[in-house]
């Protein structure tokens, strides 16, 4: 989340619902169980000669490959050889990728013609198994690569694995940070300001179809300053916070619907009517769903002391729903933007002072907020947290930042707890060597791997860095 989380109650957490889990059968409709181990198999259909089918499984996901004969035939004939391909290789992937391959080979033909090389792999990650995203593939020559640009892209991080391959999210350009939420019923949102607008967009990833959509605009009335936050509250559905041009934090909301269904609400200021406060702000707020209510965090403009706010919200039946706001306090303050995650009972919000990271919990409403121990770590920008319940050992919170002097991706993570016992460190492996111009946005969840042990997986959508 950059300044996000997914947010589901029914998960527990407004971060770590079950968004990741790839074992179940609501995803897809398929029982994928991913294995740990780095697999390779060729698949040769004993009538179709033209089809061959290279599959590679890997702890994060699993990548198809066509030659340039395969691909052909598969773009002449996608239905027969979609019924090949469910016939050749074994189950569930056969099935998944039967089911998804057909849809993708107009966006494959794309990227072949875009990116160059003679045939094309499909990938997936194992949260979104139905993704099949096209790369083109140089037989006998490595993988191409895209340019280094503005494009979005996500990655996969597991305790233990490090990162995944970096893939970019075709034809979604973004000038500045993406945030990013899941229902924890299969669909994904990031939000992002697309390139040559003042407006926000949004691209969805769905179960039901397994792919990102294209873009959606948000209400032309919609007009950011900042990078946005988003959050997925059960009652309200998506919600997205802004900055507009007058410093003022906006709020809007898609009701709660399956996919990218429902029409978004006027925007409306974040304001304590009984306080007479506004929340106003230079940099990117946090948004969180947190015992039921809906938590926006950020740094005052009205503090020259820079101290973060918290703004809460119980929904009731609107238009009575409103916004109690939390003067900040002499301790918690930001040099930049805020995020913001919950376990339900405890809200943990990332800092920068002084440009180095800075982590917060807070109990309740009536607690003051209390420094949890942290790396001491150089920030370019607002970090990321996000937060998971899981029966998994892994930690229960990850942390991810721009790194000031490279650019690179950096993370912190926790122990396994509830946010008031956590402990952040640095993992060995953080350094994924993927590149951001701008901050990453993260959400945290669970699945089940093949011999039923419970996995914590941390999925970031980042931008490009420029060439």
């Amino acid at each position: 989340m950059t300044r996000t989380n997914a947010d589901s109650e029914t998960a527990g957490q407004d971060s770590g619902q079950d968004a990741g889990a790839g074992p179940r059968k609501n995803w897809c409709g398929f029982d994928v169980k991913p294995s740990q181990d780095t697999t390779e198999k060729t698949y040769d259909h004993p009538k179709e000669a033209k089809i061959k089918v290279k599959v590679k499984s890997y702890w994060w996901g699993y990548e198809v490959y066509f030659d340039r004969e395969s691909f052909e035939f598969l773009e002449a004939s996608a239905t027969v050889a979609a019924k090949a391909i469910a016939e050749t290789v074994e189950p569930p992937l056969g099935e998944i990728i039967a089911a998804y391959i057909e849809s993708r080979v107009g966006l494959a033909k794309a990227e072949k013609i875009v990116f160059g090389g003679t045939g094309v792999y499909f990938t997936s990650f194992w949260p979104v198994p139905g993704l099949l995203f096209p790369l083109p593939w140089n037989e006998g020559g490595g993988e191409s690569t895209a340019p280094e640009d503005n494009v979005l892209w996500w990655t996969l991080w597991q305790e233990g694995r490090g990162w995944s391959k970096n893939r970019p999210l075709s034809k979604h350009y973004s000038q500045k940070a993406p945030a990013l939420a899941a229902d924890g019923k299969g669909s994904f949102f990031c939000v992002h300001q697309p390139l040559g607008t003042e407006g926000l967009g949004i691209t969805t990833y769905s179960c039901e179809d397994g792919s990102w959509h294209r873009d959606e605009r948000l209400p032309a009335t919609v007009r950011t300053f900042t990078p946005p936050a988003a959050a997925w509250h059960p009652q309200f559905g998506l919600v997205v916070a802004y900055v507009d041009e007058n410093f003022t934090i906006q709020w809007t909301r898609r009701p709660a619907g399956p996919g990218a269904s429902g029409q978004w609400t006027d925007p409306q200021p974040i304001c304590d009517p009984i306080a007479e406060i506004t929340a106003m702000s230079t940099h990117a707020p946090g948004l969180a769903v947190h015992g039921g209510s809906l938590v926006c965090a950020y740094t005052s403009t009205e503090d020259q002391e820079r101290q973060v706010y918290v703004a809460r919200m119980f929904p009731g039946d609107e238009p009575s729903s409103v916004w109690k706001i939390e003067a900040g306090n002499n301790q918690q303050h930001s040099d930049t933007g805020v995020s913001l995650t919950s376990d339900g009972q405890s809200l943990l919000c990332a800092t920068v002072v002084d440009k180095r990271l800075a982590l917060w919990s807070k109990k309740s409403d009536d607690d003051a907020w209390e420094m949890v121990t942290s790396p001491d770590v150089a920030v370019g920008g607002t970090p990321s947290v996000a937060y998971v319940t899981s029966a998994s050992p892994d930690p229960s919170c990850v942390c991810l930042y721009r790194k000031p002097d490279n650019d690179e991706l950096g993370m912190v993570v926790s122990n396994k707890g509830q946010i008031p016992d956590l402990t952040f460190t640095a993992p060995k492996n953080d350094s994924p060597r993927h590149h951001t111009t701008t901050d990453p946005a993260v959400v945290y969840s669970t699945y089940k791997t093949a011999d039923g042990s419970c996995v914590n997986q941390a999925m970031c959508i980042h931008h490009g860095r420029f060439g």
